[in-house]
């Protein structure tokens, strides 16, 4: 039983270990997209401009997730932490 749980969390284990070793907190390709709609949310002064912006289609696409997730990690740690945002 207990070797059963120690081999189903060895690969999860490693997955996360590995994210916090190899990546960076570098915005690549597709995050800059992100960034750009997240800083405008973090600067406006009104629930209602923070929700217009929050709710706005970015290429078509409601990205609603990968905003929270990221307003999340920057309420908590303040700051943008891209590498944190890897895992969710």
């Amino acid at each position: 039983m207990c070797l059963g749980i120690v081999l189903v969390l060895c690969p999860v284990l490693i997955y996360f270990y590995s994210i916090h070793l190899y990546a960076i907190n570098i915005p690549f390709f597709d995050d800059f997209l992100a960034l750009y709609e997240i800083i405008p949310i973090i600067q406006s002064d009104t629930l209602r401009e923070k929700l217009e912006i929050l709710l706005s289609y970015s290429l078509e696409h409601l990205l609603l997730v990968n905003k929270v997730v990221i307003l999340l990690i920057y309420s908590v740690w303040g700051e943008i932490d891209l590498k944190l945002a890897l895992i969710f």
